[in-house]
């Protein structure tokens, strides 16, 4: 089999081989008209996945990452508690600057009244993350409403609570969502529950939510 050797300065070498079978036609490998110099772009999406919570095994050049399997609605209570299927324990490749996680839900009331009050916040390593804070209110009649979180994590620095960055991150963190309800009185809430659907009411359709993960960086 021919092949071009580049060889280094130190020793190693670079080589570009003939295809490894023969091809139904002649290929060329077009170089561009002009000669430049190379650049990395800083802001290369290096992995990214978004996927139901349906119990997929999802792979990624940092590994296969299994989310949760929903199956059922989520009633709130009046203590902060993880939304299922939110938690991921993720690793990002190697040159990830920043890592961006996304959690789409569904919240609403919990057949007890019209409104619902809720509040949320993003952990990392059961950390609270307090800029990610977040209530969702809604006043009589609006059942459910869909919930789009989204949050970035830098890395470099200093770690801080408040923002979410990480010094590091060359292992596994675990990121996830806790929620309550403001009080069961009157803002009783309760997530993944489609109630008005095709022209009906009272439905109670449990909608899985969606899990997401961006890892933004420089390529090693």
């Amino acid at each position: 089999m021919s092949e071009i050797k580049l060889p280094h300065a130190s020793g190693n070498s670079m080589s570009i081989a003939a295809p490894a079978t023969n091809p139904a036609s002649n290929l060329s490998l077009q170089l561009p008209s002009t000669v430049g110099t190379g650049k990395i772009n800083h802001g290369n999406v290096l992995e990214q996945f978004f996927t139901s919570c349906d119990g997929s095994a999802i792979t990624v050049p940092s590994g296969t990452y299994t989310v949760g399997n929903i199956t059922a609605t989520q009633a709130l209570t009046d203590t902060h508690a993880e939304v299922n299927g939110s938690s991921i324990a993720y690793t990002p490749p190697p040159g990830t600057t920043q890592v961006i996680y996304e959690f789409h839900f569904i919240g609403g009331e919990d057949n007890t009244s019209n409104r619902f009050l809720m509040h949320y916040k993003m952990q990392i390593d059961s950390t609270d993350i307090a800029n990610s804070r977040t209530s969702v209110y809604m006043e009589a009649n609006d059942y459910t409403e869909n919930i789009d979180f989204k949050y970035a994590i830098n890395i470099g620095g200093s770690t801080s609570a408040t923002t979410g960055r990480q010094a590091t991150w060359t292992s596994a963190k675990t990121l996830r969502l806790m929620a309550r309800e403001f009080h069961a009185t009157n803002y009783a809430s309760r997530l993944f529950e489609l109630d008005y659907w095709d022209g009906s009411s009272a439905q109670a359709i449990c909608i899985p939510p969606r899990i997401g993960i961006t890892a933004i960086g420089t390529p090693t």
